[in-house]
């Protein structure tokens, strides 16, 4: 498949249960604002899509997944790792989409159309319950979730 985005950005989550939609909630406010980007990257609101986000995936050169992420530290605490230095099946967070984002990434990888790079900018969360608000742990964080995704550009 030949390549058409050199860099997607992609928010994934559940907005309908509160800290869930983080990366929803991110790509949305990084649309509301103009946020200006090169020419070469997209915005994608992948929300809990799954295997249906294969081949937007493999269409990038580049991801950068924002998602929800608990790796044990406080809420709103921001990680970043890349997905080829940890391994998809060694991976010390759990991601609330772990069993539909890696195993998009692992049938991509079979396939051979996994990006060349795969970024994962994460929130930890501080309530996963039925409500559209974030926290205000995790609210705050919107805006340097924005700045390190556009480090990552």
């Amino acid at each position: 498949m030949a390549k058409k985005w050199r860099v997607l950005v992609l928010g994934v989550g559940n907005i309908l249960l509160q800290d869930e939609g983080f990366g929803v909630r991110v790509i949305q406010a990084m649309e509301e604002r103009r946020v200006p980007l090169p020419p070469d990257v997209t915005l994608l609101d992948g929300g809990t899509a799954g295997f249906a986000l294969m081949n937007p995936i493999a269409e990038a050169e580049k991801v950068v997944v924002v998602d929800t992420v608990k790796g044990g530290g406080p809420p709103g605490a921001l990680y970043r790792f890349d997905t080829r230095e940890l391994g998809v099946k060694r991976m010390p967070m759990d991601s609330l989409h772990q069993v539909d984002f890696y195993q998009v990434l692992e049938a991509l990888e079979q396939l051979g159309e996994r990006p060349e790079q795969v970024v994962v900018i994460g929130c930890e969360p501080k309530v996963i319950e039925v409500g559209l608000e974030l926290s205000p742990e995790v609210a705050e964080k919107i805006d340097q979730a924005i700045e390190l995704i556009l480090a990552e550009l």
